[in-house]
Protein backbone atom coordinates (compact mmCIF):
# COMPACT_ATOMS: atom_id res chain seq x y z
CA UNK A 1 0.00 0.00 0.00
CA UNK A 2 1.32 3.44 -0.87
CA UNK A 3 0.04 6.96 -0.16
CA UNK A 4 -1.89 7.26 -3.43
CA UNK A 5 -3.64 3.89 -2.93
CA UNK A 6 -4.50 4.70 0.67
CA UNK A 7 -5.91 8.13 -0.19
CA UNK A 8 -8.25 6.46 -2.69
CA UNK A 9 -9.84 4.52 0.21
CA UNK A 10 -10.86 7.75 1.95
CA UNK A 11 -14.28 9.29 1.38
CA UNK A 12 -14.58 13.09 1.07
CA UNK A 13 -16.17 12.98 4.56
CA UNK A 14 -16.20 10.15 7.07
CA UNK A 15 -16.23 9.43 10.77
CA UNK A 16 -12.92 9.26 12.55
CA UNK A 17 -11.82 9.05 16.14
CA UNK A 18 -9.77 12.10 17.01
CA UNK A 19 -7.40 12.16 19.99
CA UNK A 20 -5.98 15.20 21.71
CA UNK A 21 -4.13 15.52 24.99
CA UNK A 22 -5.45 17.56 27.90
CA UNK A 23 -2.18 17.60 29.86
CA UNK A 24 -3.16 14.60 31.95
CA UNK A 25 -5.00 12.15 29.66
CA UNK A 26 -5.66 11.52 25.99
CA UNK A 27 -9.15 12.62 24.95
CA UNK A 28 -10.80 10.73 22.11
CA UNK A 29 -13.99 11.79 20.35
CA UNK A 30 -15.79 10.96 17.11
CA UNK A 31 -15.55 13.63 14.44
CA UNK A 32 -16.11 14.00 10.72
CA UNK A 33 -12.83 13.96 8.82
CA UNK A 34 -12.93 15.99 5.63
CA UNK A 35 -10.51 15.03 2.85
CA UNK A 36 -10.00 17.61 0.14
CA UNK A 37 -7.18 17.63 -2.41
CA UNK A 38 -5.33 15.06 -0.29
CA UNK A 39 -5.39 17.27 2.79
CA UNK A 40 -7.24 16.45 6.02
CA UNK A 41 -9.54 18.87 7.84
CA UNK A 42 -11.77 18.97 10.92
CA UNK A 43 -14.41 21.58 11.71
CA UNK A 44 -14.98 22.56 15.32
CA UNK A 45 -16.03 25.38 17.58
CA UNK A 46 -13.25 27.58 18.85
CA UNK A 47 -14.75 27.44 22.35
CA UNK A 48 -14.66 23.62 22.45
CA UNK A 49 -12.35 21.86 24.91
CA UNK A 50 -10.42 20.33 22.02
CA UNK A 51 -9.41 23.83 20.85
CA UNK A 52 -7.60 24.52 24.12
CA UNK A 53 -6.07 21.04 24.03
CA UNK A 54 -4.81 21.54 20.46
CA UNK A 55 -3.37 24.97 21.25
CA UNK A 56 -1.53 23.54 24.28
CA UNK A 57 -0.50 20.25 22.63
CA UNK A 58 -0.79 20.32 18.82
CA UNK A 59 0.28 16.69 18.42
CA UNK A 60 -2.84 14.63 17.71
CA UNK A 61 -3.88 11.20 16.46
CA UNK A 62 -6.74 9.91 14.34
CA UNK A 63 -8.08 6.45 13.68
CA UNK A 64 -10.20 5.98 10.58
CA UNK A 65 -12.24 2.92 9.54
CA UNK A 66 -12.06 2.45 5.76
CA UNK A 67 -13.34 -0.09 3.24
CA UNK A 68 -11.12 -2.10 0.91
CA UNK A 69 -12.78 -4.74 -1.29
CA UNK A 70 -15.92 -4.42 0.88
CA UNK A 71 -13.94 -5.30 4.00
CA UNK A 72 -13.12 -3.02 6.90
CA UNK A 73 -9.56 -1.81 7.22
CA UNK A 74 -8.01 1.03 9.20
CA UNK A 75 -5.70 3.99 8.84
CA UNK A 76 -4.02 5.76 11.70
CA UNK A 77 -2.60 9.24 11.47
CA UNK A 78 -0.25 10.91 13.94
CA UNK A 79 0.51 14.53 13.27
CA UNK A 80 -0.04 18.15 14.12
CA UNK A 81 -3.32 20.04 14.28
CA UNK A 82 -3.09 23.58 12.96
CA UNK A 83 -5.93 26.11 13.00
CA UNK A 84 -6.47 27.79 9.64
CA UNK A 85 -7.66 31.35 9.28
CA UNK A 86 -7.19 31.25 5.50
CA UNK A 87 -10.40 32.60 3.98
CA UNK A 88 -10.13 30.44 0.84
CA UNK A 89 -9.65 27.23 2.89
CA UNK A 90 -12.52 28.13 5.20
CA UNK A 91 -14.88 28.81 2.29
CA UNK A 92 -13.83 25.67 0.39
CA UNK A 93 -14.30 23.35 3.36
CA UNK A 94 -17.56 25.12 4.29
CA UNK A 95 -18.92 24.39 0.80
CA UNK A 96 -17.79 20.74 0.86
CA UNK A 97 -18.89 19.87 4.39
CA UNK A 98 -22.40 21.28 4.37
CA UNK A 99 -23.07 19.92 7.87
CA UNK A 100 -20.97 22.82 9.23
CA UNK A 101 -23.82 25.24 8.42
CA UNK A 102 -25.85 23.51 11.12
CA UNK A 103 -23.43 24.94 13.67
CA UNK A 104 -22.22 28.23 12.20
CA UNK A 105 -23.94 30.73 9.90
CA UNK A 106 -21.02 31.39 7.52
CA UNK A 107 -17.39 30.44 6.84
CA UNK A 108 -16.46 33.76 8.46
CA UNK A 109 -18.37 33.05 11.69
CA UNK A 110 -16.02 33.92 14.58
CA UNK A 111 -16.85 30.67 16.41
CA UNK A 112 -16.01 28.42 13.44
CA UNK A 113 -12.67 26.68 13.86
CA UNK A 114 -11.07 24.96 10.88
CA UNK A 115 -8.27 22.57 11.76
CA UNK A 116 -5.86 21.05 9.27
CA UNK A 117 -4.18 17.79 10.24
CA UNK A 118 -0.59 17.65 9.00
CA UNK A 119 0.44 13.97 9.07
CA UNK A 120 3.83 13.03 10.52
CA UNK A 121 3.16 9.29 10.51
CA UNK A 122 0.50 7.26 8.71
CA UNK A 123 -0.13 3.53 9.00
CA UNK A 124 -2.54 1.12 7.37
CA UNK A 125 -4.02 -2.08 8.82
CA UNK A 126 -5.60 -4.39 6.26
CA UNK A 127 -8.68 -6.46 7.02
CA UNK A 128 -7.78 -9.54 9.04
CA UNK A 129 -4.38 -8.16 9.97
CA UNK A 130 -3.07 -6.98 13.31
CA UNK A 131 -0.03 -5.22 11.87
CA UNK A 132 0.14 -1.50 11.10
CA UNK A 133 1.95 -1.04 7.80
CA UNK A 134 3.84 2.27 7.67
CA UNK A 135 2.93 4.45 4.69
CA UNK A 136 5.54 6.82 3.33
CA UNK A 137 3.85 10.19 3.46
Amino acid sequence: MNKKELLQLFEPMQRCWFATYDGEYPRVRPMILIKHENRFWLATGIEDAKTKQILNHPKVALSIALKQNNEECFARVKGKAIYSNDKADRKTIWNIATFISGYFDSPDHPGFGLVEIIPDEVTFMASGSNIDEPIEW
